[in-house]
């Protein structure tokens, strides 16, 4: 039940309402579980159009002068949907453009559908997490969900969590104007 279903359909009062929002999966609680000497970078879940996926590839062309360099993992099985309608091309795209850049030796892929238990480890082991949403549709679904979702369970792992601004890609989608995303940070 919502709060405007407490307060409007049953006349509780405002101040009567606590909403105790759902927790992330406990699993992700814990100590770091960062190893190695270059920072690694991980995007996680379903791989399909409008994750934004794109951007972060072509953002690491940008990094390839530091020292360590950093690893982007991006962790995940193509979403069904995606794989019954077109198959695994949008995830051969994604190959094809790591390697024009020629950043195999920085962007890593993990095709799996990993467990809860496997995609904790994993979030653990990060440095960051990237939630690069481009769509319209990938921001309304973590706003639906986001006790399942990755931002919850990657500030349960206390990681740091490097998003999209969710709004200027909503304002972006809706106006067609150009925007920036991204702003550049060095280590």
């Amino acid at each position: 039940m919502t709060q405007d279903q407490l307060i409007h359909r049953y006349d509780v009062e405002p101040n009567d309402v606590e909403v105790i929002p759902h927790g992330a999966d406990a699993l992700f609680a814990g100590p770091s579980l960062v190893t190695g000497s270059r920072p690694l970078v991980l995007t996680w879940g379903l791989i399909g159009p409008g994750k934004g996926l794109e951007t972060v590839i072509e953002a690491f062309a940008d990094l390839v002068e530091l020292e360590p360099r950093p690893r982007y993992l991006i962790a995940g099985a193509t979403h069904p949907n995606v794989r019954a309608s077109s198959g695994e091309s949008y995830r051969e795209g994604l190959f094809s453009l790591v390697r024009r850049l020629g950043l195999e030796d920085m962007i890593e892929f993990d095709n799996r559908y990993l467990d809860r238990k496997t995609l904790a480890r994993l979030v653990r082991s990060a440095d960051m997490v990237v939630l690069p949403y481009a769509s319209v549709e990938q921001v309304i679904r973590y706003r639906k969900a986001p006790s399942s979702g990755l931002g919850n369970d990657t500030k349960r792992s206390d990681c740091t969590l490097t998003s999209t601004p969710l709004e200027s890609v909503a304002v972006k989608e809706r106006s067609n104007v150009p925007s920036r995303m991204f702003s550049s940070r060095r280590y």
